[in-house]
This record gives structure tokens, sequence and C-alpha cells, in this order.
């Protein structure tokens, strides 16, 4: 479960969006992002950055600004 300040709105989200929340709260890129996903999801790499974009253009179509995404990738 994710609380957004911004609009004080409650986001309910599966373990791989909690993932990736996280993982932008430390700073990763997409594609380490991407990394992390396929691994611990036993997912392709592609899915993984594709479902972590969705996951972040989601957040920000409902009013929440996710941590900014790293520039290291």
């Amino acid at each position: 479960t994710l609380f957004c300040p911004d609009t004080g709105n409650i986001f309910v989200c599966n373990p791989v969006g909690a993932h990736v929340w996280s993982a932008l709260s430390r700073g990763l890129s997409v594609d380490e992002i991407a990394s992390e996903v396929a691994y611990k999801f036993d997912v392709s790499p592609e899915i993984a950055k594709r479902d972590a974009l969705v996951f972040i253009t989601e957040l920000r179509i409902r009013g929440c600004s996710p941590p900014e995404v790293g520039t290291r990738s």
C-alpha cells in the first residue's frame, strides 16, 4: 500500500509495484529496476521494464509523483 501525500490517495499495489517504488526510492534507473524485478520475480527484463514504466506512468496519471527515476542507464 502506498500513500500519496500529493493527493491524499492510497494506492494498493502488488509486490512488483512495491518493489518498483522501493527501487525508485533508492535512485535506481529503469534498467536497474527491470534487472532486479526480472531476477526477483522470474520474468524477462523486457517485461519487467515495460511493467515498471506502466506502473510509474499510472501513478503520475493518478496524481502521485513517484520518486524520480535514476539516471544511471
